[in-house]
């Protein structure tokens, strides 16, 4: 595919970094630090800078999310059903080489699968240490991929909007 100008690359650099930051200094000011993987979405989501692109990332990472995410609710009611060590290491090594077999294949759903894994191992994590089930975790980070598409697909049309518009690129030439 052809390169897009200089201006135009500068033009999209600008509105990545401008989203990301603004995402990264409210976290920051008001210590979400509980949130950080919204954080992270949006700078991800923020790194494409297209509306279109961060609703395709979004897409994408929604059902990644619910793939690993119902994943995960049916472990964890196994586990509450048999409460052993060697029964949650077979049963993520079946669950692994399951995703394993996905992410290798020649479905275009393969790249879902590598995250839908790490959604998995990740909720794993925080639902087997946690007091709060793998249920509530998983719906907690679907709400957390949605707000954080919403605001890096909003801050991209506003900075966009800003851009177009003259407003950032006038003092930002002067420099």
């Amino acid at each position: 595919p052809p390169q897009p100008s200089r201006e135009e690359r500068v033009r999209l650099a600008l509105v990545s970094t401008i989203v990301a930051l603004t995402a990264v200094i409210i976290f920051f000011s008001f210590n979400l630090s509980s949130y950080a993987f919204a954080m992270l979405q949006i700078c991800l989501m923020a790194g494409a800078p297209s509306a279109n692109a961060s609703l395709q990332a979004m897409k994408g990472n929604a059902i990644a999310c619910c793939i690993g995410g119902v994943t995960i609710v049916i472990v964890y009611n196994l586990l509450t059903a048999v409460p052993a060590y060697v029964f949650l290491v077979s049963v993520c090594l079946c669950i692994v080489l399951l995703f394993s077999k996905k992410i290798y294949s020649d479905d275009p759903m393969a790249k879902a699968y590598v995250s839908a894994l790490f959604t998995f191992l990740i909720l794993l994590g925080t639902s087997t240490m946690a007091e709060t089930g793998a249920a509530m975790n998983f719906y907690l980070r679907i709400v957390q991929i949605l707000l954080a598409g919403l605001f890096a697909v909003g801050g991209i049309i506003v900075v966009e909007r800003l851009l177009r518009g003259g407003i950032i690129y006038k003092k930002t030439a002067k420099l």
